[in-house]
């Protein structure tokens, strides 16, 4: 089979050669490293001739295309630089407008006190329960004494067409530039100075266009965003003043329901241990 032939081979087939576990010697100074040089030949041809399609294709532009590229180029960078700058200020103006929401503090207040009175609650449970399974375990110690009752490696891989075939699309890969066409296409472009002149006409009315655009575009959103962010802020600086003074009283009225509670069932779980200190 000639080495062309080989070229036409399934993708799959490479797939299922790496899948077989083989380890492939595309620098075996034989038949495969001879593929392989092969391939990063082609690839150096397909290189050179994408660039010259490229180039070709650059200076083939007229007025017209410079025009036009140069346009969307201008009105991209004007409306950019613009609206950067509109946004800041429009950012501003809106924070400026921002207020609170009237509910903020009313809703802050009772957020705060009644995760003061589950903090609380736990906290004078355990308290409590300490304390009353102390007492309770030295009142159940006085009852009780008052009552007390890998696979080796191919070797015919040279002369195996899919072996072959991969050494050859591992040249290929290594030498190919995917931006030889780019490349030839700006150098067209820079040498072509009718499309030069349309570029420079059309960039500076792009650019003239995109700065109005970006400044509306940019004000507009800055004021929006600064709007919105400013009035969470303030909720939040509402919400966090209320929220605090309540959760305290919160915290105080749970720490005594929960200290009440802990201690009795403390003083009944200690009494139960006491008595069983019972000899």
């Amino acid at each position: 089979m000639r080495r062309r032939d080989l070229l036409w081979f399934p993708l799959v087939t490479l797939v299922s050669l790496s899948a077989g576990c083989q380890r492939i010697d595309c620098n075996d100074q034989g038949p495969l490293a001879a593929s392989r040089s092969d391939g990063s030949q082609g690839a150096a041809a397909n290189n050179a001739a994408e660039y010259q399609r490229g180039q070709k294709a650059g200076l083939a532009l007229t007025r017209a295309d410079g025009e036009r590229d140069g346009y969307q180029d201008g009105y991209s960078s004007g409306r950019q630089s613009a609206y950067d700058r509109a946004y800041s200020d429009g950012h501003r103006a809106g924070w400026d407008h921002a207020s609170s929401d009237p509910s903020a503090c009313s809703a802050g207040a009772a957020q705060g006190f009644t995760a003061g009175r589950v903090a609380g609650d736990y906290d004078g449970h355990t308290a409590g329960w300490g304390d009353g399974h102390v007492l309770g375990y030295h009142d159940g110690q006085a009852a009780c004494y008052g009552a007390r009752t890998l696979k080796p490696e191919s070797q015919t891989q040279a002369t195996d067409p899919k072996v072959v075939q991969a050494c050859y699309q591992q040249g290929y890969d290594s030498a190919l530039d995917s931006g030889s066409y780019a490349r030839g296409l700006a150098d067209g472009k820079r040498a072509n100075t009718t499309y030069q002149d349309g570029l420079a006409r059309g960039r500076a009315t792009g650019n003239s266009d995109g700065l109005a655009a970006g400044q509306k575009e940019g004000y507009d959103a800055g004021f929006a965003a600064g709007l919105a962010e400013g009035n969470q802020a303030a909720d939040q600086a509402a919400f966090q003043a209320c929220y605090q003074p309540a959760y305290s009283d919160g915290y105080q009225d749970g720490y005594s329901r929960g200290y009440a509670r802990g201690h009795e069932e403390g003083w009944h779980a200690g009494y139960n241990d006491g008595l069983a200190t019972c000899p």
